[in-house]
């Protein structure tokens, strides 16, 4: 064996040179290629479960916990609105502009009018032309200062007469606390 090493040490080195030359060419093909290669496999392993929780999979991903929530608030608001209507309460609903987006049936019927009537900035034709000038001033002013709106004043019915009402809107917040609009609760002050 020693005499095969003293034989061949000259291909020895020449072989070991060669080695130790392709080790930095080896090294950088690893890292370069092979790495993100196999980092790439990795991560789609992980994609595959990303997508897997994102999308729907029968309940247990966010998307389909997402889409319940979304449900359940649905009918909380169904269940609200037909609650308030039931119970012949007057209500309407602004933007964060102010403009009514939303007006329920009582409004409607105790002033016998449609929703077109309040919808938009329609809403301030409704109010009595005494009360009007007041009553979009302070409206606006709670607008601008984003603050509740309590206010009495006379709404106009369809044939002319006036209807006295006292009004609460407060401002609605989404889970940024970000004012979402005004909902309001009409009460005729006869009643």
């Amino acid at each position: 064996m020693l005499d095969f090493l003293i034989n061949n040490f000259d291909l020895i080195v020449k072989v070991g040179a060669g080695i130790l030359t392709l080790l930095p060419i080896i090294l950088y093909i690893k890292t370069k290629m092979v790495l993100p290669v196999t980092r790439a496999i990795k991560n789609i392993n992980k994609i595959e479960d990303i997508l897997y929780l994102l999308g729907p999979n029968g309940g247990k991903s966010l998307y389909d916990k997402i889409v319940n929530i979304d449900n359940r608030l649905a009918k909380a608001e169904v269940r609200s609105k037909s609650l308030i209507a039931a119970l012949e309460i007057a209500e309407w609903q602004s933007n964060v502009g102010g403009e009514c987006v939303y007006v329920n049936s009582a409004a409607c019927q105790l002033l016998n009018r449609s929703s077109e009537d309040f919808l938009g900035r329609n809403w301030v034709n409704v109010i009595h032309p005494e009360d009007r000038e007041r009553v979009v001033a302070d409206w606006d002013t709670a607008i601008k200062e984003k603050r509740n709106f309590v206010c009495s004043y006379r709404w106009t019915h369809s044939d002319g007469h006036a209807i006295a009402i006292n009004v609460e809107a407060h401002p609605a917040f989404d889970s940024s606390q970000h004012i979402t609009g005004w909902i309001a609760v009409v009460r005729p002050q006869n009643k």
